[in-house]
């Protein structure tokens, strides 16, 4: 598949020497050039076919798509706000454009988006979870559960979705539904740390420490790389009064925090392993 977006890369690169200002040309190579991981340039051929001509409908798709995976949120909002200028039906606009509403924390605006995209497309099961994790943020927890009830009627086997409501069981203090909903995530993807690890801190927020150790455990198990796994086993170990454990843990942690650029958690985790060892 590599080679042939790499042959079409070049074919458009001579037909783009012949047309330079030919929109489509520009916008199907900003497509070769985005599935070949040349973000920049396919940025560039987005941006060159919309100055060529700003009536080219397609490229504003493609260029919000684009936008959205590069984090440029309100970018690609205008995008898909003038996608929906040309096709007001495309309900897949409307849930990217919701999603990019959600990531700013516009939630009113995002739900209005996904209401649209309901009532006109496909993929609803990921369209009532996106929507609940904005009715989470305005903390109307009952919609927000509702609406994940209404995702697992469709996918019944998604353990994203389950996990999802049990954030929402928990605010709503529906603690056995939370703790239910947290096992069948982990039972529908048992080689997925992240449902464990979100068990383990549900666990610990009840104070059921000895129940949380081994989904930590576990974690560290499947993702040694992962410092939150550390940092939740280390909060166990010190918990039960193993301060020598505990440190360990932090100080892997804060290793591996550094690793990925993030100081202030490492900090932290450097922090909670000076506590421990002095507990």
């Amino acid at each position: 598949m590599r080679e042939r977006f790499a042959e079409a890369e070049a074919d458009l690169t001579l037909a783009a020497d012949l047309a330079p200002n030919e929109p489509a040309i520009l916008n199907r190579r900003g497509i070769a050039r985005e599935a070949l991981g040349k973000l920049t340039e396919a940025l560039e051929d987005f941006d060159s076919a919309v100055a060529a001509d700003p009536t080219f409908a397609p490229v504003f798709a493609n260029r919000a798509r684009l936008l959205q995976r590069l984090e440029d949120h309100q970018g690609a909002i205008d995008d898909f706000t003038r996608e929906l200028e040309f096709d007001p039906g495309s309900w897949q606009a409307h849930a990217r454009r919701g999603q990019c509403y959600s990531m700013l924390g516009l939630q009113r605006f995002a739900v209005l988006d996904f209401n649209a995209a309901l009532t006109r497309g496909e993929g609803r099961a990921a369209l009532y979870a996106d929507r609940a994790v904005c009715y989470g943020e305005i903390k109307d927890f009952a919609k927000a559960v509702a609406d994940c009830d209404r995702a697992l009627e469709l996918a019944p086997e998604s353990a994203r979705i389950f996990a999802l409501r049990a954030t929402w069981r928990e605010r709503q203090r529906d603690y056995q539904g939370a703790y239910a909903d947290l096992t069948r995530a982990a039972e529908l993807e048992p080689d997925c740390g992240r449902y464990l690890q979100q068990r383990g801190r549900f666990l610990q927020r009840q104070g059921r420490i000895d129940e949380a150790l081994p989904d930590f455990q576990r974690d560290v198990e499947l993702n040694p790389s992962e410092p939150w796994a550390y940092m939740g086993r280390g909060d166990c170990r010190a918990r039960r009064g193993d301060s020598l454990g505990a440190a360990e843990d932090y100080r892997r942690a804060a290793e591996l925090f550094a690793d990925l650029g993030e100081e202030e958690a490492r900090s932290a985790a450097l922090q909670c392993m000076e506590q421990a060892l002095v507990a």
